[in-house]
This record gives structure tokens, C-alpha cells and sequence, in this order.
């Protein structure tokens, strides 16, 4: 087990600055009393993650994945589970080689064939997969996110994300597994995985539909779909048709317009 520290001379050539010894992290242009600059903050003063030398994080920059490679080494004890492999695109002067080289042998990146492509920017998916291996999230499928179906590579690492709360994604239900992701998002997500309790709580489940009149606009047959080809289908669930603000209403199946659709006559 290890973590990476490198010499004076290599810690300088770094793609960030480190704060003074003893000093706390503080950034110019990061948004007060937000969980971005909590996350930013924590990492920083424990030397995970550092800014630029002119008192800045740039928090939308997006973060590379040699960045992320650094990140994690210095966060984590890294096993070495298989023999080192050389990029082309990585040479052994290069600042993060040892940081990528550390995560290689854990086995928790492959890179694209011989390169690496450090200075490429992370995409959302990727970091999934990256945390995911790092703390061997039990790994498990999800229907969560409208945006990441079952044949999607990463689902099974966005799905172990979600279960251990790190994720909760975005508000129209989407994960964005090939959108890039900022630094700030990143250290969010980081700080996450690191510590249990700055994860989201994770919300309350909705409660059971009570049994009443199955064309009351506030009752859904459990198990019943909400949208239907034709009123065949729909009489199925709801025999008498559904009134509008049902669930399962739609105007195309209320021909006269009459605030009820599929209705018997």
C-alpha cells in the first residue's frame, strides 16, 4: 500500500501551486457557503487538492485526468496490483507520471491503448468509473437516470454511485455520463466518496397509493403503466375510463373533449 510524494523539484513543476505549510486553503473565486467550497477547502488544507499561484481555483476549469490521477494518489492508499505500463503520452519527466502510474497498478485506470491523454478532460462517466474503482463501491446496475440506459458502460458505475449516495444527479433526471466535469464538481464528488457524512441524505420514498375509486384523478393502480396506446389497453386497468388529471390521461384518447378519456358511453 502507498501513496505517491515526490520530490521538492517535481512538486514544483505541479499543474497547481500548494498553500504555505501551516496556512488554511483560501480561494478567491469560489462561491461562499456552498458545498463546492466546503469540499474545495477540506481537500486543500489536507493537501489533496491545490489551487494557482494568484489565490484562484477556477472551479469551472474542467479538471484533466492527469489532475484527477494526482488527486487520488495523494488521497489514497494505492495497492500495486499489476506491473507498471509506459504511455507515450507520459513520459517518466512528465509531473503526474508517478500519481498515473500509481493508479494504473491499482488497476483503477487502463488509459487508451499506449497513451494516456493527461491533459484530456474528465467526463462525468469516467469519474464514475475512477471513484468507483478506487473505493470498490459494490458495482450494480441502474434505472435511475433517463440519460443512462442498461447498455451504457458506465451504468453499473453510475449505479454504484447512486447506491452509496456520492450522486444524486440532475434535477431533470439526468446524469450527463459524457458531459465534462468542472474541478469544483469534482472535489465535490471526492470529498463525497472520501467521507460518509458529506453525502446527500438520501431521499424519503414515496409513499404506497391507498385503494379507492380507480377513476379518481389521485389513485394509480399499482403496477399500472400511466401512458397507454389506446383505450382497449387503458380499460384493462381503468374500465371506465380516467378523467383529466389522472395520471393515466391523455387528450388524444378524449375524442369529444369532454374532460374524460377512454369513458364508457
Amino acid at each position: 500500500m502507498r501513496k505517491i510524494l515526490l520530490s521538492g523539484t517535481l512538486v514544483l513543476s505541479l499543474l497547481f501551486s500548494t498553500a504555505p505549510q501551516g496556512m488554511a486553503a483560501t480561494f478567491s473565486d469560489l462561491p461562499t457557503n456552498s458545498e463546492q467550497q466546503k469540499a474545495i477547502t477540506k481537500l486543500a488544507n489536507m493537501k489533496i487538492i491545490n489551487g494557482y499561484s494568484d489565490g484562484t481555483f477556477k472551479p469551472q476549469k474542467n479538471i484533466t485526468r492527469a489532475q484527477v490521477a494526482k488527486m487520488i494518489a495523494s488521497a489514497v492508499d494505492l495497492p500495486e496490483r499489476r506491473s507498471p505500463k509506459w504511455f507515450k503520452d507520459v513520459p517518466e519527466d512528465h509531473p503526474n507520471h508517478a500519481y498515473i502510474q500509481a493508479l494504473y497498478q491499482a488497476g483503477i485506470i487502463d488509459g487508451a491503448g499506449d497513451h494516456f491523454n493527461p491533459g484530456k478532460a474528465l467526463t462525468r462517466g469516467q469519474m464514475a468509473k475512477i471513484l468507483a474503482n478506487t473505493f470498490a463501491l459494490p458495482l450494480q446496475t441502474t434505472t435511475v437516470f433517463n440519460d443512462v440506459s442498461l447498455t451504457n458502460g458506465y451504468n453499473t458505475f453510475i449505479g454504484a454511485m447512486v447506491k452509496s449516495r456520492i450522486t444524486t444527479g440532475y434535477e431533470d433526471g439526468t446524469f450527463r455520463p459524457n458531459q465534462t466535469l468542472s474541478r469544483a464538481h469534482f472535489a465535490v464528488f471526492m470529498n463525497r466518496a472520501l467521507f460518509e457524512e458529506e453525502r446527500p441524505t438520501a431521499p424519503t420514498p414515496k409513499p404506497e397509493p391507498k385503494p379507492g375509486n380507480p377513476n379518481d384523478g389521485e389513485y394509480i393502480i399499482p403496477g399500472a403503466p400511466t401512458m397507454f396506446k389506446n383505450c382497449t389497453e387503458m380499460r384493462k386497468y381503468y374500465p371506465n375510463g380516467v378523467k383529466r388529471g389522472h395520471p393515466a390521461y391523455a387528450d388524444k384518447h378524449d375524442r369529444d373533449q369532454d374532460g374524460w378519456a377512454c369513458e364508457r358511453n
